[in-house]
């Protein structure tokens, strides 16, 4: 299966049911379910995102999206980065929203559409540096990829993830040309 970049935004919808899908099938789904949530989970990035999809048979199986941003108050959880050692750099790429259809697990297709996000980071004109958050079982798997640990965070007064105070999460950074 191939990683396809999507070259608009027609299917987003078809992205933010997947995640809800996908939540709604984890230990997560008493706070991301279709009742929660019947339109998907989205947030204010999807519409000026690069997405990243695996289609099956033409569904989208798995997604995940890189968003270029000028300031840390743009993204959608923004408080929880204040004093977390980021660097100054400006724009950067948040590194966001992966998601795999639970029907589909297992087969590798997060660590594809890593790679392929990994390629276009490299590839970029903006070589900067891309930010995500991780809990701890995704954090090793990036650090394995070349992320870096920045911070832990307390995500004990956030409501955009209403479950994320139920695990420690971790803030990283991807260094693409190695200056920082």
């Amino acid at each position: 299966m191939k990683v396809e970049i999507l070259k608009s935004v027609e299917r987003l919808d078809e992205i933010k049911k997947l995640r809800v899908l996908a939540y709604a099938k984890s230990k997560y789904s008493e706070f991301i379910n279709i009742d929660s949530y019947p339109n998907g989970f989205s947030d204010k990035l999807d519409g000026r995102s690069v997405h990243f999809v695996i289609e099956k048979q033409k569904t989208i199986i798995a997604a995940a999206r890189l968003t270029l941003v000028h300031s840390l108050s743009e993204l959608p959880y923004s408080n929880i980065f204040s004093d977390s050692g980021i660097p100054n750099i400006k724009p950067f790429w948040f590194f966001s929203k992966m998601v795999v259809s639970p029907d589909y697990k297992g087969l590798g297709l997060r660590s594809k559409i890593d790679q392929k996000r990994f390629e276009f980071l490299n590839s970029s004109e903006y070589k900067t540096f891309a930010l995500m958050t991780a809990k701890e079982w995704r954090k090793k798997e990036l650090e394995s990829k070349g992320c870096l640990e920045v911070n832990m965070v307390d995500f004990s007064a956030d409501t955009y993830y209403p479950f994320s105070n139920k695990e420690k999460t971790y803030i990283l950074i991807y260094n693409i040309n190695n200056d920082i």
